[in-house]
């Protein structure tokens, strides 16, 4: 689990089902658009995996 998210209050349980993504200095609009792209449906493909 994510060391930030559980710093903050949340539980482990919680924090290890999250995704933390970070903007660096080097992060283009393109690689925003490109995770935009793909997250959407590779989430929903995991949700129904796991019967959310």
């Amino acid at each position: 689990p994510s060391s930030v998210l559980t710093a903050m209050g949340v539980s482990r349980a919680d924090a290890a089902g999250h995704l933390r993504l970070t903007l660096g200095r080097s992060t283009t609009a393109a690689d925003i658009d490109r995770v935009l792209e793909v997250l959407p449906p590779l989430a929903a493909r995991i949700w129904k995996l796991v019967g959310w």
